[in-house]
């Protein structure tokens, strides 16, 4: 985060507002949104007399309106919250919040916290028993609201497809009060869990020998370890090299790494997170300084974002979060990784099914046609379809040219091709050249 440090005292509202208007917004926007959150049982109070017309005019509203401020903090349009920010903190939680912020933590981050660092206070814990125990007796499916605030109260890695179900619904249907609001809720998020696990992969024809595209269930076992060990391998081969001593630059990325390697060893959705924002952080760095574009920076770049697309293909709930938010955040590559995409088919073309390698060049075709500039927002549905596809295949193909030995054999046996055949497709797409720009291509993009 840039400019001075927060204020030490966030009850001087003089203070906070000075400060948060050298900040970026979404900097007021996760502050408001939650110091907003904190305070949001206090609605319990107003339950106490005509509980029924209240639960329509004031908790509906305040949950609406939470939810809203709450999913912009992860990194959609964001209404300017500047000025509400100063009058929503709350004293040592937003404190704390701001210097997180100051310390180089993301808004998304600090947004995916738990609420209160430490136990809630008092008031705060019985006032939010209060409301519980009121809504759920109340029927009207207000468990999908406890089972939301509570997702707030505990942290953690978001479900973004999940929680833009509590925001993507129309004027229409909150006037109808919160029984309709509330079971159209827990319609979708039954539609969600149904259609979850079922997807595309990609996989070796046993009558062709070529990869084709297959629709699948994603696998149920995780499998990240590998991906984590190769980054920490990265990073120790990093610090043993004389350019370390140089590489000013990645000094904000490096303590990430070490947080993401210890700390979330076993969490792949925060894994994922930080190896690609840390592949991202080290590629501006050696675009910033080319005098620091050694083998050593370039491994550790390489290796957090081949890890950060091996845990998409590896674990069920990260390829999911991540679709969810590149549904809404996939940004318009530049023509260089898009050019770089078609390089890549031609090199490895005779290794796909003609018609998967048609349907990529078809893909970037469309993503290269558009009138956005790079880095916009793609709001054209059909390109940002074809991003994603896109994207997807590219990275299972990347995965697919890094199996062992012992996942060859397993491989050509359980498709009945010789090992031979499957080694000659592996040694084809990963001697392909073009790779790195098609890496970028995914992880810049999203």
């Amino acid at each position: 985060m840039s400019g001075p440090p927060p204020p030490e005292d966030f009850s001087d509202r003089a203070a906070v507002e000075a400060w948060l208007r050298t900040q970026p917004r979404e900097v007021s926007v996760v502050l408001a949104a939650r110091a907003a959150l904190r305070v949001a049982p206090v609605v319990s109070r107003a339950l106490r007399s005509k509980a029924d017309q209240r639960r329509a005019t004031i908790v509906s509203p305040v949950f609406r309106a939470n939810a809203a401020a709450w999913f912009a903090t992860q990194g959609e349009n964001q209404a300017a919250a500047r000025q509400h920010a100063a009058n929503a903190a709350n004293a040592t939680n937003a404190a704390t919040d701001a210097v997180a912020l100051a310390d180089g933590v993301t808004a998304a981050v600090v947004a995916a916290a738990p609420l209160w660092r430490e136990a809630a206070p008092r008031w705060a814990a019985e006032a939010w028993a209060d409301l519980r125990a009121h809504l759920l007796a109340a029927g009207e499916d207000w468990d999908v609201w406890v089972d939301w605030y509570e997702r707030r109260l505990a942290g953690g890695a978001p479900d973004l497809a999940l929680e833009w179900l509590y925001v993507d619904i129309d004027d229409a249907l909150w006037k109808q009060g919160p029984a309709a609001v509330n079971g159209e809720i827990k319609r979708r998020i039954a539609d969600l869990v149904a259609s979850r696990h079922v997807g595309e992969t990609l996989d070796v024809d046993p009558e062709t020998g070529r990869i084709a595209a297959f629709p699948a269930e994603i696998g149920n076992e995780p499998s990240y370890a590998n991906a984590r060990d190769k980054v920490a391998d990265a990073l120790a081969d990093f610090r043993a090299s004389p350019v370390a001593n140089r590489a000013y630059a990645l000094n904000p990325v490096l303590p990430r790494l070490d947080r993401a390697l210890t700390r979330y060893a076993d969490n792949p959705l925060r894994l994922h997170d930080d190896f690609e924002d840390c592949a991202r952080e080290i590629a501006r760095a050696v675009d910033a300084e080319p005098e620091i574009d050694e083998a050593p920076v370039r491994a550790l770049r390489d290796a957090c974002g081949m890890g950060a697309i091996d845990l998409r293909n590896a674990v069920p709930e990260v390829a999911e979060n991540h679709a969810a938010r590149r549904r809404r955040l996939a940004r318009q590559p530049s023509a260089a990784s898009t050019s770089a995409a078609n390089r890549l088919l031609q090199e490895i073309g005779e290794g796909l099914d003609p018609k998967l390698r048609d349907e990529m060049a078809e893909d970037a075709a469309t993503i290269a046609s558009t009138a956005a500039a790079e880095g916009e927002a793609m709001k054209d549905g059909r390109e940002r379809d074809a991003l994603i596809r896109l994207a997807d295949r590219f990275a299972w193909l990347h995965r697919f040219a890094r199996q062992d030995a012992d996942k060859l054999a397993a491989l050509a046996a359980r498709v009945g091709r010789t090992y031979a055949e499957i080694e000659r497709l592996v040694e084809l797409i990963s001697g392909a050249k073009s790779w790195w720009p098609v890496i970028e291509l995914i992880l810049r993009s999203l």
